[in-house]
């Protein structure tokens, strides 16, 4: 199964600002990785690949989300399975 997702720094999405805000927009089209997680344990894929990975930084305060960090909010949200990332 291949799978678009969307991540930004959880504390970047707690503020009351116009990077905040711009980031909620931007993640607002894309799935997150622990809802992400939640399909792939529904339809129990062979493989999951996650394509079109958007990674939100609209301020340099926080710091950016990365592939292995993503990867990781996957497992955490009980996601076991075969995952790669597309290059």
């Amino acid at each position: 199964m291949i799978h678009s997702v969307g991540a930004a720094d959880a504390e970047l999405l707690k503020q009351d600002t116009n990077a905040a805000k711009k980031a909620q927009i931007i993640l607002n089209h894309h799935t997150p990785p622990e809802d992400a997680a939640k399909v792939f344990n529904e339809t129990k894929p062979k493989l999951a690949v996650f394509t079109h990975m958007v990674v939100v930084a609209t301020d340099p305060k926080y710091p950016k989300p990365t592939q292995e960090s993503i990867v990781e909010s996957t497992r955490a949200a009980g996601y076991d399975g075969s995952l790669e990332i597309a290059r």
